[in-house]
């Protein structure tokens, strides 16, 4: 669904009438700009565990509401962009990325804040790099792969320096990095991850039985995707 549902909820409704797609709405969490396409594949395979739904379709949209289509701030330049993709329990999709494992955690602000409501920013930015650092362990553990086994990584446009550097954190290679949309694109908020690896795919540079690993960092969740590309005779 959408943050703004006062504004856009009608549009929505009409277009899951036309589509006849049912929406899925969550409760208690919520999905937040980076790391939301995680958090989105997180909620479609909890779904297909219980036997709800045997596909989802999931749409990340980041918009520039001033100074369109580049909006700079303090850290990175923002753009429009949008992605959809689809979670399935279908084995014969045709160029199938397997879902080897994924992990996401969020937030406790009290971590850093104290109880007059001031914040410790060193501290909130070594906690996040430490969280992210570990939760990526974990996913390419529970993927029986090594970060020197990831062949691909993806991660929001946040900057060559800080890609690279959040590669080196999870344990990958930076030469796995994919830049092809840092200067092209700039930081698309919640779907730049996942445009990367589209535009990754399109140019063929991934080759069936590579390994793929995506990242998501928002100011209150972080997430961790690793994928395998099947080939033809899987």
């Amino acid at each position: 669904m959408t943050e703004d549902p006062d504004r856009q909820e009608p549009d929505i409704r009409w277009f899951l009438q036309r589509t006849g797609l049912r929406p899925s709405r969550v409760v208690g969490l919520s999905f937040f700009n980076c790391a939301s396409y995680i958090g989105a594949v997180d909620l479609s395979l909890g779904l297909m565990k219980g036997g709800l739904v045997g596909t989802s379709l999931n749409v990340m949209a980041g918009v520039a509401t001033s100074h369109a289509p580049r909006v700079p701030n303090e850290r990175h330049v923002h753009s429009d962009g949008a992605v959809s993709f689809l979670v399935t329990d279908d084995p014969g999709y045709e160029g199938k990325y397997r879902i080897l494992a994924h992990r996401i955690a969020y937030a406790n602000p009290v971590d850093w804040r104290s109880l007059d409501g001031v914040v410790d920013k060193t501290r909130y930015y070594n906690l996040k790099a430490l969280r992210l650092r570990n939760l990526a362990r974990e996913t390419l553990a529970a993927a029986g792969v090594s970060g020197g086994q990831v062949d691909h990584f993806f991660m929001q446009n946040l900057g060559l320096s800080r890609m690279r550097r959040n590669a080196g954190l999870c344990g990958v290679p930076e030469s796995s990095v994919w830049l092809g949309g840092l200067a092209a694109n700039a930081h698309v908020r919640g779907a730049d991850s996942q445009v990367n690896f589209q535009e990754c795919h399109d140019l063929g540079a991934i080759a069936d039985g590579s390994t793929v690993m995506l990242v998501g960092t928002s100011g209150m969740s972080w997430g961790a995707l690793v994928l395998r590309r099947a080939s033809e005779r899987d």
